[in-house]
């Protein structure tokens, strides 16, 4: 009788041990449930039992950005029952800080509960004591500026595990111009007892309006080596590990790494931008730390009626970039033609600030004899140091033009003898104005000129050197043109064979990789991490959406995608690329205002 109860005992035992292993199974996880700004989580959704579809995370898109993607199977034989399960695995980027909320995701009947994950900025946790793997320092060197004032911004990136990516990007913002300022510097620093990489850049940011503004924010979009130990295993694998215990010890010490993508962030700027001062009239506005404005004429040679003389004006400004600086007015003299050339200008940075010059040469032609004033030149400008309006000035230049055949030399005083060197003066000065110089006089030469007999057509005659001059110049153009015109070329050929490889892709991750290989060749200098940025890069949401497909269907276990999926992606990255190839052009010659100012 014992026997029978014994039996019927381990039948009921098999029998919810069976129907326990074909129950449904259904969970919903992440990796954290505190997270660093700008950085990932792991979200996985796991089903055991039979069912078809997917299950439906669109409530996620409100507060994460859904990154990658990808789904795994795994099926276990226990006492002859099949049991199967799928996990489906996201990477998700929160897009704020705070307290977010993982909603309820339904599957198959099955409802899991909601998940809390806090986001905190990088500096709270270093405030707290704690060492995150990597994050984002900013600074500014003045947060109550001008308008149109360039400030320093500091961006520091601390790693701690290898990371890997382009440089950070300033978010475009319509209250902000910036640009990124010389090579970027890297050193070791310690965090709360931790070693870390920093790499610092600097940027040159100007404000466009007055009033509380916030920075744009910095983003740094990369790769990062995660280290994965191998410490927790299985029960049974603890079982082998007793029976070799020193070989577990070892095996256990053991490190491997995945890479995993990131995207960090800084943490917000506020700054008070002032308003252009009530003493500043006119279009001119230039706040700056220094400015100094100078001249040189060209040497050995006064002003004679129908002869060329020419004079090299150079703004420099301390604090502003050239793009920033005004046009020079020179004003009308009566009796002189002018024929200013273009401005050539630079940019250059020391101790963290931008200096510019623009400076520009004008050939003045007179074209009648007798006394003639050259009118004065002034700039505005605002002294940030002194906080008060300032002005930089050349003095007006009273002259003399001598009548075409005189011998009588002008009354001006004389000047150096090399051009040359006097406009490399003019362009270098930073610390103080020098003194106006003024033009140079006509040397005593002697007529040489023969008499022409009456009705004799005079001869013009040039000298060798011109003439030498001359062809040096037009072989010099020539070439010039020929390097611009190869490397055109050049680029069309590189472009249209990238294309070729894309109209040759047959499979989803075929054209994946093409298009890449085209991304990493046309942005060399910055290659793209991914088909994502490719699309941002080319200002197209409706190709992101499809390379986002793409990517599903090669991540998600599916490569296959018909002729007509894939004909439709790659007509529109070629569509795409012609666009932005047309805004690019229709920029250069639609150039933005230089001196907007509210």
């Amino acid at each position: 009788m014992s026997k029978i109860r014994f039996f019927i005992f381990c039948s009921i035992i098999f029998c919810g041990l069976s129907i326990s292993a074909n129950a449904a199974d259904f969970t919903v996880s992440v990796d954290k449930n505190v997270v660093t700004s700008g950085d990932s989580l792991d979200l996985s959704i796991s089903y055991s039992g039979s069912s078809k579809g997917e299950p439906d995370i669109s409530a996620l898109k409100d507060d994460f950005d859904i990154v990658s993607s990808g789904t795994s199977f795994n099926t276990t034989i226990i006492n002859g029952q099949t049991a199967s399960s799928k996990t489906w695995n996201y990477g998700l980027f929160p897009k704020k800080n705070g307290t977010l909320t993982i909603p309820s995701i339904e599957f198959a009947g099955e409802v899991s509960n909601e998940i809390k994950v806090k986001v905190v900025n990088s500096s709270e946790q270093i405030d707290a004591g704690e060492t995150p793997p990597y994050f984002i320092k900013t600074e500014v060197d003045n947060n109550n500026p001008y308008v149109q004032q360039n400030i320093l911004y500091k961006v520091k990136i601390y790693d701690a595990v290898g990371l890997e990516g382009p440089d950070p990007v300033i978010a475009d913002s319509n209250d902000f111009i910036s640009r990124l300022t010389g090579q970027a510097t890297m050193k070791k620093e310690s965090v709360n007892g931790k070693l870390y990489r920093v790499i610092t850049y600097k940027y040159i940011v100007a404000p466009q309006r007055s009033g509380k503004l916030t920075l744009p924010q910095v983003v740094f979009n990369g790769q990062a080596q995660i280290p994965t130990n191998r410490r927790n295993m299985p029960s049974n694998q603890d079982m082998f590990n007793d029976m070799f215990k020193s070989f577990s010890m070892n095996m256990n010490s053991f490190a491997t790494f995945q890479t995993k993508r990131v995207r960090i962030t800084g943490d917000n700027i506020n700054i008070n931008v002032k308003a252009v001062p009530s003493e500043v009239t006119g279009d001119i506005w230039m706040p700056a730390d220094d400015a100094t404005l100078a001249e040189a004429w060209n040497p050995n040679q006064g002003f004679k009626q129908g002869e060329p003389i020419t004079r090299t004006i150079a703004l420099k400004v301390t604090g502003l970039a050239d793009t920033q600086l005004p046009n020079i007015d020179i004003g009308n003299t009566n009796g002189l033609k002018q024929y200013p050339e273009p401005y050539k200008t630079s940019n250059d940075l020391v101790d963290d600030k931008v200096v510019s010059v623009k400076q520009f040469n004008i050939v003045y032609i007179p074209e009648v004899s007798g006394s003639v004033t050259i009118p004065a030149v002034n700039i505005n400008w605002w002294n940030l140091k002194e906080d008060k309006l300032e002005t930089v000035s050349l003095p007006s230049h009273q002259i003399e033009i001598i009548a075409n055949g005189s011998t009588n030399t002008s009354s001006v005083s004389p000047q150096s003898n090399n051009t040359q060197d006097q406009a490399n003066k003019v362009a270098s000065s930073s610390n103080s104005t020098p003194e106006a110089s003024q033009p140079a006089p006509l040397s005593n030469a002697k007529n040489d000129s023969k008499l022409l007999k009456d009705g004799e057509a005079p001869v013009v005659s040039i000298p060798y050197s011109n003439i030498i001059y001359i062809a040096i110049a037009f072989v010099g153009g020539c070439l010039i043109m020929y390097i611009i015109l190869s490397h055109k070329l050049k680029n069309q050929q590189s472009d249209t064979s990238s294309f070729e490889q894309i109209n040759k892709a047959q499979s989803a991750k075929e054209l994946r990789d093409a298009i890449l290989a085209w991304g990493k060749n046309y942005w060399s200098s910055n290659p793209p991490l991914n088909e994502k940025i490719i699309a941002q890069r080319l200002s197209s949401k409706h190709l992101e959406i499809e390379l986002d497909k793409l990517s599903g269907a090669i991540y998600g276990g599916n490569s296959s995608l018909n002729t007509k999926d894939l004909s439709k992606i790659k007509d529109l990255i070629k569509s795409a690329f012609k666009q932005h190839k047309k805004k690019q052009k229709k920029a250069k010659e639609n150039l933005p205002p230089l001196y907007p100012y509210n």
